[in-house]
C-alpha cells in the first residue's frame, strides 16, 4: 500500500502548539541492550535563513539517489513565512554538499509543501502553498526549478497538502487543507500538469491531510486532523467516490492538536490505521480503522512535543514503525508490533532540533534513513541506518546413521559485525551456543534455528534443514528430495517387494536390478524428472533376469502402495521448503500424482498455526492470511491461495525478536 504523509507549515504549528513542554523520552538515547537503529547524525549547513517549514526526500535530480528538499524562511522575509526551496543533492552514498537555493516570489509567503511528479514527465515537482493559495515549481529534469505556476488563489489559510490519484486514472491529483475557510480543496489532474477547476469539501479547521482507501471500496479517501482555535480537535475521514468528490466519514477525538498524521496498515488486516503526533499532548496515538470509522487504540508514553510523524519499516521485520520529530534534539522511533498499537518510544540523537522528519533510503543499502530539520534553523541532519546484522546458518545438511548422526552446525556473519553471539534451537529446545556446534540428531527431518545478537543489540536469525536418514546406496542430494522420492523410503520398499516376490514364486533377483526398478517406478509414481525411457530400461533389466510381466506389474503396484505411505512426509519436505523460501515454482512443479496439493499446503499451515511457538501477533496474522487463502481457494484462485498460505506460514516461521 502506498503511504502518503502530510507536510505542514511552521506558522500554524507555532500558533497551536503552545509553550514547548519540558518532557523527554522515557527510554533516553538508544543503546545498551537495544540495537542501534541509526548511526550518529551528520549535520549539513543549510545556508542562510531563519527556519524550515518542511523536509522531503525525493530523487529530484533523476540520478536514482534520493535527494533532500527543504522549504525555509529567507533572511529578508518575515520570520513566520518561508520563502525558498533548497535542494541537497545526494552523492549516492547518503552524503550531501551545499544546497542549491530557489527563491520564491516575495509576495508568496509559503508555509508548507508536498513533492511528486505533477505533470507526468518523470521528474519530481514541488507543490508549495501559503495562507492564500498554492503554486507548483516545475522540475526541469536536472533538479532545477526555473518556472512556477499558481494553481490556487483566494484560499483562507492553507495548512497542508497531499498528492495522490483520487480518481484512479493514473494522473496525480492534489488535496489542500484550507483551515481558514474550513474546507478541503481538491484539484483533479487532467494531465500534463493541468488541473480541473477546484472542487471543495466542507471540513472543520482541517490541518494535516493524507490519502488512503479507508473503507475498502477501491476509492481513495482523505484523512485530516482538525486544528480548531478552541474546543476539542478530531481526526476525520472524508470518503471518496472515485471522482474527486468527498463526503463526511467517521471521526475520533484527538488527545490534542496533531500537526501531522500518517496512514499505514499496522496489524496486517489490509485496513490502514491512522497515527498522529499529539503535540502539546506529548504523545503519539494510533486510531484503528473500522472500515471508514476510527477507534483510538493506543497512546504512547511521553514524547517531547512531537511535531511531525511518518511511517516506515525501519527494522526490516515487515512491520510498519513510526518515526516522529520532536521539539528536542532527538527523533523518536516507535516500533510496530503487529497490532493497532506501537511499542514504547526510543530516542535517537538528531544533532539539531528535529521538528521535521523525512524517511528514505539515502545510501542505497536497502534500509531507511532519516533526514530532519528544525523550525529554528535551516541546517539539515541525516541519520543513516546502522548496518543490519546478517548471519547465515549454512546450507541444508544431509547425514546418514543407523539410529542418528553427528552433525556440525556452522554460523557465518555476513555483515561487518564482530563479537556476535549465537544460539542454536530445535523447536523450543536450545541445542547449544557458538559459531560452531557439534550435535547428535536422531533419524528424521529437523528444522534448526539460529539466533544471533551483536554487542550493540542488533539481532538476526536464520534456519536450515538437517535430514538424518539410514545409510543407503542412493546418494541423491537434498535438492532432489523436492522432486523425487530417494533412498529415504527404500527399506520399507525393499521389504514390501521382497514379501511380494515370495508370494509370486520366491524368485530372487540381483539387488541392483531390483533397486533400479524400484527407483524408476518411484520416479514415475511421483512424476519426477525420470523419463519413461528410464522406467522401460529398468523393466527390461528385470525381464532379463527372468521376472515375468505380471510379477513386474505386481511389484510396481506394491511400490505405488508403499509410496503412498512414505511420500506424505517427503511431500511435506517439498511443500514446507517452498513455503519457507517463497518458492512458488517448487509447488507448481510438484506432480499431479500427489493430488490435493493446495489442500495439503493448507493442512501444513493450519498445523503450524496450532503448534508453532510464535508470538501472538504473528499467530493472528497467520490466521488472517489462512482465512484469505481459504477464500481464494474456494474461488478457484490457486496461485492466490498458495500466496496467502505461504504468507501465513512465513508469518509464523520468520517471527522472532526485533531490533
Amino acid at each position: 500500500m502506498r503511504r502518503i504523509v502530510s507536510r505542514f507549515g511552521r506558522r500554524a504549528r507555532r500558533a497551536l502548539s503552545g509553550p514547548v513542554a519540558t518532557v523527554s523520552l522515557l527510554l533516553g538515547v538508544a543503546g545498551g541492550a537495544e540495537a542501534q537503529l541509526f548511526e550518529p547524525p551528520v549535520v549539513y549547513d543549510g545556508g542562510g535563513g531563519q527556519g524550515l517549514g518542511a523536509v522531503e526526500i525525493a530523487d529530484v535530480t533523476g540520478d536514482g539517489a534520493p535527494d533532500v528538499v527543504t522549504l525555509g524562511a529567507g533572511p529578508r522575509g518575515p520570520f513566520l513565512f518561508p520563502r525558498f526551496v533548497r535542494v541537497f543533492v545526494n552523492s549516492g552514498q547518503g552524503a550531501f554538499g551545499a544546497p542549491a537555493t530557489y527563491e520564491l516570489p516575495e509576495d508568496d509567503r509559503t508555509g508548507s509543501m508536498s513533492v511528486g511528479d505533477l505533470d507526468g514527465d518523470g521528474d519530481v515537482d514541488v507543490l508549495h502553498h501559503a495562507h492564500g493559495g498554492a503554486a507548483i515549481l516545475w522540475n526541469d529534469g536536472t533538479g532545477g526549478f526555473p518556472q512556477q505556476t499558481t494553481v490556487v488563489v483566494g484560499a483562507g489559510d492553507v495548512f497542508a497538502s497531499a498528492i495522490s490519484d483520487l480518481t484512479a486514472d493514473g494522473i496525480p491529483d492534489v488535496v489542500i487543507s484550507d483551515r481558514g475557510l474550513e474546507r478541503l480543496i481538491v484539484l483533479v489532474g487532467t494531465g500534463g500538469g493541468a488541473f480541473a477547476a477546484p472542487a471543495y469539501a466542507p471540513a472543520p479547521f482541517p490541518g494535516p491531510v493524507a490519502v488512503a482507501d479507508m473503507d475498502a471500496d477501491g476509492h481513495a479517501d482523505v484523512v485530516t486532523a482538525e486544528l480548531p482555535s478552541t474546543g476539542s480537535p478530531r481526526v476525520r475521514i472524508l470518503l471518496g467516490d472515485g471522482t474527486g468528490a468527498l463526503v463526511p466519514g467517521g471521526t475520533a477525538l484527538l488527545p490534542s492538536h496533531a500537526l501531522a498524521l500518517a496512514i499505514g496498515d499496522l496489524n496486517g488486516d489490509a485496513w490502514p490505521e491512522v497515527v498522529t503526533p499529539n503535540g502539546a499532548g506529548n504523545s503519539v496515538s494510533v486510531f484503528r480503522n473500522l472500515l471508514g470509522s476510527l477507534e483510538r487504540t493506543y497512546t504512547s508514553l511521553p514524547i517531547a512535543n512531537p511535531t511531525s510523524l511518518l511511517m516506515a519499516d525501519v527494522t526490516g521485520d515487515g512491520q510498519l514503525d513510526a518515526v516522529a520529530g520532536t521539539t528536542s534534539t532527538e527523533v523518536a522511533v516507535l516500533l510496530g508490533n503487529g497490532n493497532p498499537s506501537l511499542e514504547a518510544p526510543r530516542a535517537y540523537p538528531a544533532g539539531i532540533r528535529g521538528h521535521l522528519v523525512a524517511v528514505g533510503d539515502l545510501n542505497g543499502d536497502g534500509s531507511p534513513d532519516v533526514a530532519t530539520g528544525s523550525y529554528s534553523g535551516v541546517n539539515l541532519a541525516v541519520l543513516l541506518h546502522a548496518p543490519a546484522l546478517q548471519v547465515d546458518a549454512g546450507p541444508d545438511v544431509f547425514a546418514a546413521g543407523i539410529t542418528g548422526a553427528s552433525v556440525t552446525l556452522r554460523a557465518v556473519v555476513r555483515s561487518q559485525h564482530t563479537g556476535v553471539s549465537f544460539r542454536w534451537w530445535l523447536g523450543g529446545m536450545q541445542l547449544g551456543t557458538g559459531a560452531t556446534l557439534d550435535v547428535e540428531l536422531p533419524i528424521g527431518i529437523h528444522e534448526v534455528f539460529l539466533d544471533a545478537v551483536a554487542p550493540d543489540g542488533a539481532y538476526a536469525s536464520d534456519a536450515l534443514t538437517v535430514t538424518v536418514a539410514p545409510p543407503f546406496a542412493s546418494q541423491s542430494s537434498l535438492d532432489e528430495l523436492h522432486f523425487k522420492v530417494d533412498g529415504l523410503g527404500l527399506p520399507a520398499q525393499q521389504a514390501a517387494v521382497d514379501e511380494l516376490l515370495q508370494q509370486v514364486g520366491g524368485q530372487r533377483l540381483r539387488i541392483e536390478a531390483l533397486v533400479g526398478f524400484v527407483q524408476a517406478q518411484l520416479d514415475a509414481t511421483v512424476g519426477s524428472r525420470a523419463s519413461s525411457e528410464e522406467l522401460a530400461a529398468a523393466v527390461a533389466e528385470l525381464k532379463a533376469v527372468g521376472l515375468p510381466q505380471e510379477s513386474i506389474d505386481a511389484i510396481a503396484a506394491a511400490v505405488r502402495d508403499v509410496v503412498l505411505e512414505v511420500q506424505g512426509d517427503l511431500l511435506r519436505v517439498a511443500i514446507e521448503t517452498a513455503l519457507a523460501r517463497d518458492d512458488e515454482v517448487v509447488l507448481f512443479t510438484l506432480p499431479t500424482a500427489y493430488g490435493g496439493r493446495l489442500e495439503l499446503v493448507r493442512e501444513i499451515v493450519a498445523e503450524a498455526i496450532a503448534l508453532y511457538p510464535a508470538p501472538p501477533h504473528s499467530r493472528r496474522r497467520a490466521q488472517r492470511e489462512l482465512a484469505r487463502g481459504d477464500a481464494a481457494l474456494a474461488r478457484g484462485e490457486h496461485r492466490a491461495a498458495y500466496g496467502r498460505f505461504a504468507d501465513a506460514y512465513r508469518a509464523l516461521t520468520r517471527s522472532g525478536r526485533r531490533h
